[in-house]
């Protein structure tokens, strides 16, 4: 943790409100990734991404520094994800509110390239929400936001075995939902990542 980060820490601890606001905001939008992965819409996601950044405020006088911020904040945003889908006891859709508010409505490319990306986009979401939570957890951060195993590990706080375990059992499982429910992705090969 560097220097800044401490600064910001105590003064957090200190009642700093907007120290807590400078704190996050370099983590701001990978934590709304991750809501987003786990959860399935915009909705969702941002009742994850606001109730753990209200733990992490209130847990951060337990921050003892032995892992890097970003480990901590990004471990509650993963386990505040699987607790609220576990709670709600159902497999939320993904709808096409990803693709709107947008000043250019066809970035990189044209409308039909465009459509069909966001389809694509869209299948692969429904396919991942049908995981259980924990595997989903493991491979948003393994094959979208490129983890390694080890920071998994610490992340979540399993071992770097019940790691690999997840990721293999979930990519096995989401391979097969792809192959029954969305017979169109079925050329996209979903292949493992590399080792790390």
């Amino acid at each position: 943790m560097d220097e800044r980060e401490k600064s910001l820490i105590e003064r957090c601890r200190s009642g700093d409100a907007g120290a807590f606001e400078e704190l996050i905001s370099p983590y701001m939008q990978k934590a709304y990734e991750t809501a987003y992965r786990m959860s399935g819409n915009h909705a969702d996601a941002e009742d994850v991404a606001q109730e753990a950044l209200i733990k992490a405020y209130r847990s951060l006088v337990s921050f003892d520094g032995r892992s890097a911020f970003s480990t901590w904040l990004y471990r509650i945003i993963s386990n505040t994800a699987i607790d609220i889908a576990r709670s709600r006891n159902r497999r939320p859709t993904s709808p096409l509110d990803s693709i709107g508010d947008r000043s250019d409505p066809y970035p990189g490319g044209n409308p039909a390239d465009c459509a069909e990306a966001a389809l694509l986009q869209e299948d692969i979401q429904k396919a991942l929400l049908q995981l259980p939570p924990e595997q989903r957890a493991v491979l948003v951060m393994r094959d979208i936001h490129d983890y390694s195993y080890q920071e998994i590990s610490q992340t979540l706080r399993i071992s770097v075995g019940t790691v690999k375990s997840r990721v293999h059992r979930g990519r096995a499982a989401l391979q097969q939902i792809i192959r029954r429910n969305f017979p169109g992705l079925c050329s996209v090969e979903y292949t493992e990542g590399t080792e790390g």
